[in-house]
C-alpha cells in the first residue's frame, strides 16, 4: 500500500520568538524528511493595509538548507502517495474563516491545522493528536520552542507532538 509521511515544518518569524510560520511537509512513507521534500503552505501577500490576501505556496525544498527553518513535528502517515495527496490538498480552501476558534484569525497555522483536521480519520501512526484544533495549535507552538533549542545543535530536528525526539539529522 502506498503511503506518505506528514509533518508540520516550523519557521522562525522575525520579531516573534514564540510564533512560527507553519507548512505541511510531505515525504515518502519510509523517508526521514532529509533531501528534497514537498511543502504546502499559504503566505499573506497583504494586498491592502489591514487586509489579507492568502495565497498557496507549494514547492519542493531541502529543509536543512532553509535559513529560518526550525524543525518538524511528525504528524503521521496517510494511505496515499505524494501525488494523490497533492491533488487532494489542491481541493482544500486557502481561506476558511470559520475554522479558527473565536478570538483567532486565519493564518498559516490554521490552514495547516484545517488540512490535518480534514485528514484526521485517514491518518495512520498518528497517536496522541488532539481532536480539538486549539489544543493542537497550542501543543505545536510549545514544540516549536523545543525545536528552536534543538536546532542550535541539530541541523534537522524532528519531534513528536509530545515534544519527544524522534531523530536528529
Amino acid at each position: 500500500m502506498t503511503q506518505c509521511k506528514l509533518g508540520i515544518a516550523l519557521y522562525q518569524l522575525s520579531g516573534t520568538p514564540d510564533y512560527f510560520h507553519w507548512a505541511l511537509v510531505v515525504d515518502a512513507a519510509n523517508g526521514n524528511f532529509t533531501g528534497s521534500v514537498r511543502i504546502y503552505q499559504i503566505t499573506n501577500t497583504q494586498a491592502s493595509i489591514g487586509g489579507h490576501n492568502w495565497e498557496p505556496l507549494n514547492m519542493t525544498v531541502s529543509l536543512n538548507r532553509t535559513l529560518r527553518f526550525i524543525g518538524i513535528i511528525e504528524v503521521g502517515k496517510v494511505p496515499w502517495g505524494i501525488s494523490d495527496l497533492a491533488r487532494w490538498i489542491d481541493t482544500m480552501p486557502v481561506v476558511d474563516p470559520d475554522f479558527p476558534p473565536p478570538g483567532y484569525a486565519w493564518s498559516c497555522a490554521w490552514y495547516i491545522l484545517s488540512i490535518i483536521d480534514a485528514l484526521h480519520l485517514s491518518l495512520i501512526d498518528a497517536e496522541g493528536l488532539p481532536d480539538i484544533p486549539l489544543v493542537f495549535y497550542q501543543q505545536v507552538r510549545q514544540c516549536g520552542m523545543v525545536l528552536k533549542i534543538m536546532r542550535e545543535n541539530i541541523p534537522l530536528p524532528i519531534v513528536r507532538l509530545d515534544g519527544s525526539r524522534i531523530r536528529a539529522h
